[in-house]
């Protein structure tokens, strides 16, 4: 399993555990107000920084720091603000279930990996966005999670950047 290194790494963990909970049932509303209000920056930030009190990295309660959340703050503005499209491109790459049938963490890292790789991908080299969202369905998904994160995004970024499906990416 990997560590969260670096900003960008533990921008993208605070970031995806933030998503899961959106997908808790208690959550609903707030994802549903968050989506109208195209992830309103005022309200948005003032949920991100609640949750951030009681955020832990490495598993550590400490305060993140303020470049980490300004970080997770883009990419959750980011994906809120784009969450049809990304589930419309999970549907369109996913065959064998549908997204009502994704678990909330593979969701949460399908999500945050799809908007990077589509809405940012000049930020990150997509071998990277990869291979850490497959790093966190290794640490916080189950068995079947990486190759499921890893199919998906792979097709993705393959149609993205046109490059055949069958060029692969490793996932170590």
């Amino acid at each position: 399993m990997g560590k969260v290194v670096g900003n960008k790494s533990a921008a993208r963990q605070f970031a995806f555990q933030f998503l899961m909970t959106l997908n808790y049932p208690h959550n609903q509303e707030l994802l549903l107000q968050l989506q109208v209000n195209e992830g309103s920056d005022q309200q948005l930030t003032a949920t991100v920084e609640q949750f951030a009190e009681s955020f832990t990295l490495s598993g550590e309660l400490a305060p993140i720091p303020i470049e980490v959340k300004k970080q997770a703050l883009e990419m959750i503005h980011g994906v809120v603000s784009n969450i049809q499209n990304i589930e419309q491109l999970i549907e369109q790459r996913i065959t064998k279930r549908n997204l009502s049938a994704i678990n909330s963490i593979d969701l949460a890292i399908l999500r945050l990996g799809i908007y990077e790789l589509q809405f940012c991908p000049q930020q990150s080299p997509m071998a990277v966005i990869i291979n850490e969202a497959i790093i966190l369905s290794k640490t916080f998904g189950g068995q079947e999670s990486a190759p499921f994160i890893n199919g998906v995004l792979d097709k993705v970024a393959h149609q993205q950047n046109d490059i055949p499906a069958n060029d692969k990416l490793t996932n170590e």
